[in-house]
C-alpha cells in the first residue's frame, strides 16, 4: 500500500469514527484538512496518480463530500481529475480512449463534480474549468458511460456551456470550450466563445467522430459511407437520452448543430426509404427535437433560445453567417419523408427556429449598427419552409405584437400572408404601408 492509499485509509477510519460519535465539528475540520493537503499536494507538470491510489483519493473526496461547501469539493475534484491517471488533456483531450483501471473511478468523480457544478458556479464563480473538464471526461469515455451516469452533465450542460464558456488555465493547462459542426466549422467558430455550443453535445461528437464531424457530407452518413457507423453511435446515443427524458434546451449556435444533425437524420429517411435503418432515423428525428427543443408557448427575451444574457451586446448578430448556416440545413429537412410523425417533429423544429429568431431580430438590429445586420431574407426563407405551422389556428401567438409585424413585414408575398393578415385589421394597414414604403 502506498503512503497515498494508506493516508486515505487514516482519513476515512477517522472520519467514521468522529461520524459514528456525531462529533460533526471535529469531522468537518478533519475534511478541510483533507481538502487542503490534495490542493497542495497535486501531482507535478507531466506526471499523473496511479491508478490505485487515484482510487483511493476520489474515495476519500467523496467520504468528506458532505462535510465541505460545493465550490471546495469541485475545487479538489477539478484538481485530482486533471491528474487522472495517462489523462490526455492536450492535444487528445476530446478523443475517445480505451477503458482502464481507473474509468469508474473517473466515471464516479464526473458524477459528483457534475451534481455540484451549478451551485458551485452560484457560490464561488468556479464552474468554468469544472465544465471544461466534464467535456474531457465525457468526450474521451461516453462510450464506457451508462445514460444515468451522463445524466448530471447531460441536464446542466445547456446553462453551464454558457456559464462556463471562456477560456482559462489551470495547473498551467489552457482549456477552453470546443465548437464542431459538420460543415463550415472554421467559419462558425470565428466569432469567439460567446458562441458556444452545449459542451455535452460536443462531447457526445467527439466521442464518435475520430476529430470530429468537420467535413462530413450529406451522402457521407448513408450506409457503407465513411461516417455511417458513427453517426449511428451518435443516434443510439440520443435516442437513449431521450428515452431518459432528459432534455437539453438549444441555445443560440446550438440551433445550427442540431440543424445538421436533423438535416443528415432526414437523408437517410428520405434516402433509405423503406429500410429499418430509415424507420430507426425516423424516430430519432423526433427523438432529437424533443431533447432540445424549448417548450415555450410564449416566447420572451428570457427564454428565447438565440439571447445572450448578460451580454451588452448579442454576439449572434455579428454575421449572417448563421442564419444562412442554419437555413441551408432546415430546407434539406423540409423533405417528403414515409414517417408523418418524423415530418410533424421537423416542421414544429423549423417554426420554433423561426419564431425565436423573430423574436430575437429588434435585438439584433439594435446592435447591428457598425455592421448593419440584414435577416428578412432568412425569416421570408424560414417562413416559406413552415407553411403549415403557420396555417394552423393562433400560429403566431408565441409571439409579441412586435415580432408577428415583422415577420409578416418580411415574409414572402402569397396566399398564407394574406391568411395571418386578414384577422387583424391594424396590422394590416401597417404591414400595407410598409411593403409601400411608408
Amino acid at each position: 500500500m502506498t503512503e497515498i492509499q494508506e493516508r486515505c485509509a487514516t482519513w476515512q477510519q477517522d472520519l467514521q469514527r468522529m461520524l459514528a460519535a456525531d462529533d460533526n465539528d471535529a469531522a468537518k475540520a478533519l475534511a478541510i484538512q483533507i481538502y487542503s493537503h490534495f490542493v497542495k499536494n497535486i501531482p507535478g507538470n507531466g506526471t499523473f496518480y496511479e491508478h490505485a491510489d487515484f482510487a483511493a483519493v476520489v474515495g476519500i473526496i467523496k467520504d468528506i463530500e458532505p462535510l465541505i461547501p460545493p465550490a471546495g469539493i469541485l475545487a479538489v475534484g477539478a484538481y485530482v481529475l486533471m491528474k487522472r491517471p495517462g489523462c490526455p488533456y492536450d492535444e487528445n483531450r476530446n478523443e475517445r480512449v480505451e477503458a482502464n483501471d481507473s474509468t469508474a473511478d473517473v466515471i464516479r468523480l464526473f458524477g459528483l463534480l457534475a451534481k455540484h457544478a451549478m451551485k458551485g458556479y452560484t457560490e464561488a464563480h468556479v464552474s468554468t474549468k469544472v465544465m471544461h473538464l466534464l467535456r474531457q471526461v465525457l468526450s474521451q469515455n461516453a462510450h464506457s458511460m451508462t445514460i444515468e451516469e451522463m445524466k448530471p452533465f447531460l441536464e446542466i450542460s445547456p446553462e453551464i456551456s454558457w456559464l462556463g464558456r471562456d477560456g482559462m488555465t489551470l495547473l498551467n493547462v489552457f482549456q477552453g470550450p470546443e465548437t464542431p459542426y459538420f460543415e463550415h466549422e472554421t467559419s462558425l467558430s470565428n466569432q469567439g466563445v460567446n458562441t458556444v455550443t452545449n459542451q455535452a453535445l460536443v462531447a457526445l461528437l467527439y466521442n464518435n467522430f475520430d476529430g470530429g464531424p468537420d467535413g462530413g457530407e450529406l451522402d457521407d452518413v448513408l450506409t457503407g459511407q465513411p461516417l455511417a457507423g458513427s453517426f449511428d453511435e451518435l443516434t443510439l446515443r440520443l435516442l437513449q437520452i431521450c428515452e431518459a427524458g432528459i432534455k437539453m434546451d438549444m441555445r443560440r449556435t446550438d440551433v445550427i448543430l442540431v440543424s445538421q444533425i436533423l438535416e443528415r437524420m432526414a437523408h437517410i429517411a428520405k434516402v433509405e426509404a423503406g429500410t429499418e435503418r430509415a424507420q430507426h432515423y425516423a424516430t430519432a428525428i423526433q427523438a432529437v427535437v424533443q431533447i432540445t427543443l424549448p417548450i415555450t408557448p410564449n416566447i420572451l427575451d428570457k427564454n428565447c433560445i438565440y439571447r445572450a444574457q448578460g451580454n451588452k451586446r448579442n454576439p449572434m448578430a455579428d454575421d449572417g453567417f448563421y442564419n444562412f448556416c442554419t437555413v441551408k440545413a432546415l430546407t434539406n429537412t423540409a423533405v417528403v419523408l414515409e414517417s408523418p410523425e418524423a415530418m410533424a417533429a421537423l416542421e414544429q423544429f423549423r417554426y420554433n427556429v423561426l419564431l425565436h429568431l423573430t423574436h430575437m431580430s429588434p435585438t439584433f438590429h439594435k446592435h447591428g449598427k457598425e455592421y448593419p445586420y440584414v435577416d428578412q431574407q432568412h425569416i421570408a426563407a424560414l417562413a416559406d419552409l413552415c407553411t403549415d405551422a403557420l396555417s394552423a389556428e393562433g400560429a403566431l401567438q408565441p409571439l409579441n405584437r412586435k415580432g408577428r409585424l415583422y415577420l409578416l413585414q418580411s415574409m414572402n408575398h402569397g396566399p398564407l400572408r394574406n391568411k395571418l393578415l386578414s384577422g387583424d385589421l391594424k396590422m394590416s394597414k401597417e404591414v400595407f404601408g410598409h411593403d409601400l414604403g411608408l
